[in-house]
């Protein structure tokens, strides 16, 4: 429960900074679409710091930063994606 509650968290975190370093237009989710950016931009990050780094485990924690990296390009996925609708 604890890991739940800490996955929320950063992804709260991460969300909020990826989402004020690319604003989404008409963002009126809230939080729910906030954690879900931050938690699978965590894990964009961390597919990236793998390929780049040529790591052992690619299921390393990503870090804060490529953590924001991945989240950066989640919303710029999002963005595209809601102008193709």
């Amino acid at each position: 429960m604890i890991t739940l509650i800490v996955w929320v968290v950063f992804g709260l975190i991460v969300g909020t900074v990826s989402k004020w370093f690319y604003p989404l237009e008409n963002d009126n989710q809230g939080m729910l679409t906030t954690v879900a950016v931050g938690v699978v931009g965590s894990f964009v990050g961390g597919m990236a710091s793998y390929l780049l780094a040529h790591g052992t485990d690619q299921y390393n924690p990503a870090g804060f930063a490529f953590s924001i990296l991945g989240g950066v390009a989640c919303c710029a996925a999002w963005h595209w994606y809601s102008k193709q609708q």
